[in-house]
């Protein structure tokens, strides 16, 4: 990491972290720490039998450490900073016990949003949602994500009455993730489960019905993370339920209901823990 070091007598400057080489008594495997001023450990990291060893090859495992130094930097702090931007790294050898505790990384993410899917009627076409996410892999490649939402009524007019249909979708989205400085981008595929309820008002008699029905979709995403916690983003949705229901309203041929092919694009804002 060019640029990046600074001699061992400024290990206790303001913006310095500590990058320390770390042997194991017991088997002697070789692993590497990162640490902040403080002494909070940012990251910890074993290397595999197959990677570079002090003794038999310095070069390749100083680059293999800089290479997993600065994917930290991308992925977990989910930006690129510029190297003016970056603390400085101070490059040591020490032995720490192998029950020393791993580096956080905030694994979860709660969100909610707002989704326009146009072809209901007045605002049936708009509803709220709420969701919890989880990175998946030891690469941290993939997430998980699950929500729930409940859409505004859409309305429906016939000779002598009028209707409701009321959508309340789950949904679990499953998605190749991947990190470009402050960027997050999804694309993945979502299954889920729409339930509805039918109501239907007349002169003299009110009548109501419930259906729920599968579903699956195609979905593309993308996030703006400001920090570590706080991201806004976008999905774009596009799929087809696999069962679709048509209500007819009693005493009349106008028929309402659920649709088959849709597209849903919706505003998310959440939080990582």
């Amino acid at each position: 990491m060019p640029g990046l070091i600074v001699p061992s007598d400024q290990a206790g400057a303001p913006g310095v972290w500590l990058l320390s080489l770390l042997s194991d008594p017991v088997d002697a495997s070789m692993g590497f720490r990162l640490v902040d001023r403080d002494g909070r450990v940012l990251m910890r990291r074993s290397l595999a039998p197959q990677e570079p060893r002090v003794g038999a090859d310095c070069p390749a495992l100083a680059e293999t450490v800089a290479l997993m130094v600065e994917r930290y930097l991308q992925e977990v702090e989910f930006r690129q900073p510029t190297l003016a931007e970056k603390p400085a790294v101070v490059a040591g050898r020490t032995s720490v016990p192998a029950s020393a505790p791993a580096s956080p990384f905030l694994w979860w993410n709660a969100l909610v949003g707002a989704s326009l899917r146009p072809g209901n009627p007045g605002l049936g076409q708009y509803d709220l949602h709420v969701g919890f996410g989880r990175v998946l892999g030891a690469g941290r490649a993939f997430s998980l994500a699950a929500t729930v939402g409940m859409a505004a009524a859409a309305p429906y007019v016939f000779a002598d009455g009028t209707a409701r249909l009321r959508r309340a979708p789950v949904e679990i989205l499953l998605a190749r993730r991947g990190v470009a400085g402050s960027l997050e981008w999804h694309l993945g595929l979502a299954a889920g489960l729409e339930f509805v309820t039918a109501e239907i008002s007349r002169a003299g008699s009110d009548d109501s019905a419930f259906r729920y029905g599968p579903f699956v979709a195609g979905a593309a995403g993308l996030r703006y993370w400001a920090g570590r916690r706080l991201f806004a983003g976008m999905l774009v949705e596009g799929g087809s339920a696999i069962v679709r229901y048509d209500f007819v309203a009693p005493g009349s041929d106008i028929a309402f209901g659920t649709g088959r092919a849709y597209l849903r694009m919706a505003g998310q804002v959440g939080t990582a823990f």
